[in-house]
């Protein structure tokens, strides 16, 4: 039995029943009153304001936990080279963009540690967001390479502005836009 062969009127009572509607009475509102709203947004009728983020600087409470989690950070980067794509630096990658995301408040700080484990990791995305890299790879470890290039991409982005600015300047974005643009990428 089809939607079509139920009268309107079991339907409004079928809906009363399960919905307690208190004072508001759904017979007033037909498909016709409906029909006459129209919602439109124009953005010359609003003001925009300037996008504002979280000072991660701003983070001064510290663990032993967080000092242990940076110092793994530390080794991680300092363990693998993007010299030799291979399983075993994608998987030092995964588990890298986890790590970034748990030390954020690390990498926006200004110190030699820190900028140098930025500039290793930015370079270390434009590698693993390089189709032409990753064409070179076998068919399971090409997928992964991407997948790690974009989550440690998605991963600095959140650690403020400073490094977001080294991921722009290094041309990280066109890599981007190359793997949008690219034919039988899957969205």
């Amino acid at each position: 039995e089809s939607d079509e062969e139920i009268p309107d009127e079991i339907e409004e009572a079928d809906f009363a029943q399960d919905v307690d509607m208190g004072d508001l009475n759904i017979s007033e509102y037909n498909e016709d009153a409906w029909m006459s709203v129209s919602v439109s947004f124009n953005p010359y009728q609003c003001i925009l304001t300037p996008f504002q983020h979280f000072d991660l600087n701003a983070m001064s409470i510290k663990s032993k936990s967080d000092d242990e989690k940076i110092q793994e950070l530390l080794d991680l980067t300092a363990q693998l080279t993007a010299d030799t794509l291979s399983a075993k630096w994608i998987s030092g990658l995964e588990d890298v963009s986890a790590l970034v995301e748990t030390n954020a408040a690390f990498l926006s700080r200004r110190s030699s540690d820190s900028d140098s484990v930025v500039e290793k990791l930015v370079g270390w995305t434009k590698v693993a967001l390089d189709i032409n890299l990753a064409r070179k790879q076998p068919p399971l470890i090409n997928i992964r390479q991407m997948k790690a290039g974009l989550k440690l991409t998605c991963s600095l982005t959140q650690c403020g502005s400073d490094v977001t600015s080294k991921l722009i300047k290094s041309r990280a974005v066109d890599l981007l836009l190359g793997i949008l643009e690219e034919p039988y990428m899957a969205s």
